[in-house]
């Protein structure tokens, strides 16, 4: 992805593609971990009708892909339906591609409306998530794993957002730094201008405050290509900002940090785990050693804490072996683990619905998932998930049911976790 998923620096235009794949791949459940291993073959064994299931996402766009999500959603379904699907049913992949533009997001989301998908996830529509939400939500589709970002989105009943959303991971680098490092204190933000990254920017504001640490600087970067970071970089140092969060795409991100080295800059950098482990592996190299960053999950260097991680690494393997090029960990990141966690998750889900005798629905999965405890984590993920559950700290935020955030640290272009315990961040964006 070239673009924070879960903290979005949000940009551009480009095609529609609306596409179906049914995938296969193997996964087994413990009573609160659960255990998983990839399937050995591309082919499924299940033979029911599918289970069609929607997700919205930008791919093979100009400025920002998540090929590699799609690709984990693709390789956790692989993995259900290896082992049998849902009580035999195969779950089947509905994609449509939003590619960055608000009218296309919002089409899709009337397409996938007005399909016979019973519900969707995975869903990620920078410019249109409203529109996304208020088209799927009057559909009464469960939106699962859906990332959240807008109030409006937060708000939303059928929103069952298995992590806290793009807020909470450029404002949990933050906390996570100034805790980490006594010496840091002030704190530059650099974000793209537009409402997009508002809610990034006051997040990021307000933790920094509650840690400890103050705002420096805010640089906002227009919504076009930029050729010389020079500037940009400048009101950084200016500012003497000792740590600089950067909410943005990661190119955009990397150019920053480029310039600021250049200029003899001295500044520790932040920003999600969506976007800087490959820009910083193949761009930055050792320029990002130091860096902090947000994370939903921990990353495949951290299986020894959280093996599930390997099982997820083993899935994606398996899913390249048979030719799903997207599926290349080399240009993925976490939270690519967690869209493959919530699949698993959800076909707990689907499975108790058809065990307590219902069938799969619209309005059976949506009440199903208004109603869940305590999902099975798979050992990916310290915590389990309550879709049901709505916290309270935070009034905005009330469908984030899970606050705490991962904090991973870059070292010659590898992340790995910083602390083993995830950041609980209700207590720094009060």
């Amino acid at each position: 992805m070239l673009l924070n998923r879960k903290a979005f620096a949000l940009l551009a235009s480009g095609l529609l593609v609306l596409s179906a794949a049914a995938c296969s791949s193997k996964s087994s459940g413990g009573k609160s971990g659960g255990t998983t291993q990839p399937a050995s073959s591309s082919g499924s064994s299940t033979t029911g009708t599918p289970i069609k299931i929607g997700m919205i996402a930008p791919v093979n766009a100009p400025i920002t892909s998540d090929n590699h999500w799609v690709a984990a959603v693709r390789a956790a379904m692989a993995t259900v339906n290896s082992q049998g699907g849902v009580k035999g049913r195969p779950l089947q992949l509905d994609f449509c591609n939003e590619a960055n533009d608000a009218n296309k997001g919002a089409a899709c989301a009337r397409d996938i409306a007005a399909s016979d998908d019973v519900a969707t996830i995975g869903v990620v529509s920078p410019f249109a998530g409203t529109a996304v939400t208020q088209v799927l939500s009057a559909a009464g589709m469960a939106n699962i794993g859906y990332l959240t970002l807008q109030p409006q989105e937060y708000a939303a009943t059928n929103n069952f957002p298995s992590n806290s959303g793009g807020v909470f991971f450029q404002s949990a680098s933050v906390v996570g730094a100034l805790k980490s490092d006594s010496s840091l204190k002030k704190v530059a933000i650099v974000a793209n201008e537009g409402p997009q990254s508002q809610p990034i920017v006051n997040a990021i504001t307000k933790a920094t405050g509650n840690a400890g640490g103050t705002v420096a600087t805010t640089v906002l970067l227009p919504l076009t290509t930029i050729a010389d970071y020079t500037p940009y970089a400048q009101k950084i140092i200016k500012s003497g900002a000792q740590l600089t969060a950067l909410a943005l795409a990661g190119s955009t991100a990397a150019g920053i940090m480029k310039a600021v080295h250049q200029l003899g800059g001295n500044t520790v950098f932040a920003s999600s785990a969506s976007i800087i482990p490959v820009i910083a592996a193949k761009q930055l190299g050792s320029l990002a050693n130091g860096m902090y960053l947000g994370s939903p999950t921990p990353w495949i260097n951290d299986a020894t804490t959280y093996p599930g991680v390997k099982d997820f690494a083993a899935s994606m393997k398996s899913a390249q072996d048979h030719g799903d090029s997207d599926a290349d960990l080399t240009k993925s990141d976490p939270f690519a683990a967690l869209d493959w966690l919530n699949v698993l998750q959800l076909r707990d889900v689907l499975t108790n619905i058809v065990d307590s005798g219902q069938q799969i629905t619209r309005a059976s999965i949506l009440a199903a998932f208004s109603s869940a405890k305590n999902l099975k984590t798979y050992n990916l993920v310290k915590s389990p998930w309550s879709p049901s559950v709505k916290q309270t700290a935070l009034p905005k935020f009330q469908n984030a049911s899970i606050t705490e955030v991962y904090l991973l640290k870059l070292q010659d272009g590898k992340a790995s976790l910083a602390s083993n315990d995830p950041i609980e961040m209700s207590q720094y964006l009060k």
